[in-house]
């Protein structure tokens, strides 16, 4: 019995020291990003593409994709999610264009999400519909 108890606080140790909520990647809502990136939320939500800010103590990757195309259709970003092999922290996504679309944050058209720390990669690969794409613009502060 003392033994296995040993073993559920040992596990539960491990657990906890193993989850840093701050060296993950997730996805935060534009309200709790714009405290910090405010300047950059703003300059760069005036064009769709992918950015990135970095900042001192967090890092972001904001994916616009709400003002529409000639076609008068806007990009929805879906299955956002994240991997880091050796040095590199890759991140794939899905697109779709639609038309006649809400501009509200739940639709999908503006995702903001906290990266890890620099110190688990050198280089970040952005995978959209499975293909390599570049980040528009880096923004630090």
């Amino acid at each position: 019995m003392k033994r296995q108890a040993v073993c559920v606080l040992f596990f539960l140790f491990i657990a906890g020291c193993s989850q840093n909520p701050d060296q993950s990647f997730s996805e935060v809502t534009m309200k709790q990003a714009q405290t910090v990136t405010e300047d950059f939320i703003s300059r760069m939500g005036e064009e769709n593409g992918v950015y990135m800010y970095s900042g001192e103590k967090n890092n972001y990757l904001f994916l616009n994709g709400v003002h529409p195309d000639e076609n008068n259709k806007s990009t929805i970003f879906s299955s956002v999610v994240s991997e880091t092999k050796g040095n590199k922290l890759k991140i794939y996504y899905e697109t779709e264009n639609i038309t006649n679309a809400e501009d509200n944050e739940e639709a999908g058209f503006q995702r903001i999400y906290r990266l890890p720390s620099n110190d688990s990669y050198s280089t970040i690969q952005i995978i959209e519909n499975g293909r390599e794409v570049p980040i528009d613009t880096i923004y630090a502060s």
